[in-house]
C-alpha cells in the first residue's frame, strides 16, 4: 500500500514519462489530427467509443412553428442554458488528451473538432454512472470547466465497452476509470509546471534546472534526487 502511495505522489510530480511515450507523435501522426498541435503542444493519449453531453443554448421561437432548436414554436425569441442528459442529445466522439488541453472530434477521420477545453479550465473530475430510463449502463466522468462567464458547466463523457455480452458493462467502467486517472494525472502535472513557471526560477540556478526537468518529465524523481546529491558534493 505504501509503495502505491508513493508511486501517486511521484506522478503529481512529473509529467508521466510513459504517457508521454505513447502519445509522442511525429510528423506524419500530427498531420492526421483534425486539429493543429500548439508550440510545445504534444499529445497524450486519444481514445474512442465515448459519447459527449455538454452544456448548449437552446433558443425557444423567433416565429410559431419555426425555430428547428426547440421543441415548441412561440412569438418570442428567448435562449435558455441546456444541459445535454437525454440519449438523443449524445455525441459520438474520439477524445485527443494533449499536456494543455481535451480536443473532441467527431469519430471518423474527417470530421471536425466539436470541442475543446483547456485544462486550465477544469476544476473538477468525478465518476459516475451511466444511466438511461434507470438502468446502468456503464462508467462516465463528469467535468467541471469554469467558463469565462465565471459559470460553471458540467460535461459528461459516457465510456462503451468494447467486450460482448456480460462483459461490455464491465469493460465500460474500467476503461472509466483508467481514463478518470489519465486525465486527472495530466491535469496535476500541467498544475505544476504552471506553478513552476510562475516563481520565475532563476534558469542559472542547477537546483532550480533541475526542478523545471522535473516538471516537465525529462527526469524522474530519483534522478532528481540524483542530481542533488551530486550538487552538494561539488
Amino acid at each position: 500500500m505504501d509503495t502505491e502511495n508513493n508511486e501517486d505522489q511521484d506522478r503529481e510530480k512529473i509529467l508521466l514519462e510513459d504517457q508521454n511515450e505513447e502519445g509522442a507523435t511525429d510528423d506524419e501522426d500530427d498531420e492526421d489530427l483534425p486539429f493543429i498541435l500548439q508550440p510545445g503542444e504534444e499529445i497524450v493519449d486519444e481514445a474512442g467509443d465515448i459519447e459527449y453531453r455538454g452544456m448548449v443554448i437552446t433558443s425557444f421561437g423567433s416565429y410559431v412553428g419555426g425555430n428547428i432548436d426547440s421543441l415548441f414554436g412561440g412569438f418570442t425569441t428567448s435562449k435558455i442554458r441546456k444541459q445535454e442528459a437525454g440519449i438523443l442529445d449524445a455525441k459520438k466522439v474520439f477524445l485527443h488528451l494533449t499536456n494543455l488541453r481535451l480536443v473532441f472530434s467527431g469519430p471518423y477521420v474527417d470530421d471536425p473538432v466539436i470541442s475543446e477545453i483547456p485544462l486550465s479550465a477544469i476544476i473538477g473530475v468525478t465518476p459516475a454512472d451511466w444511466t438511461f430510463l434507470g438502468a446502468t449502463l456503464g462508467g462516465k466522468i463528469m467535468l467541471s470547466v469554469k467558463v469565462p462567464a465565471g459559470d460553471v458547466e458540467k460535461i459528461g463523457l459516457s465510456f462503451h465497452g468494447r467486450k460482448d455480452g456480460a462483459e461490455k458493462k464491465s469493460d465500460s467502467f474500467a476503461r472509466r476509470d483508467e481514463w478518470l486517472k489519465i486525465i486527472n494525472n495530466q491535469i496535476r502535472a500541467f498544475k505544476i509546471i504552471q506553478n513552476t513557471q510562475q516563481k520565475s526560477l532563476d534558469a542559472d540556478d542547477p537546483v532550480n534546472v533541475a526542478k523545471l526537468r522535473l516538471a516537465r518529465g525529462e527526469i524522474t524523481p530519483q534522478e532528481f534526487k540524483e542530481i542533488l546529491d551530486l550538487l552538494k558534493e561539488t
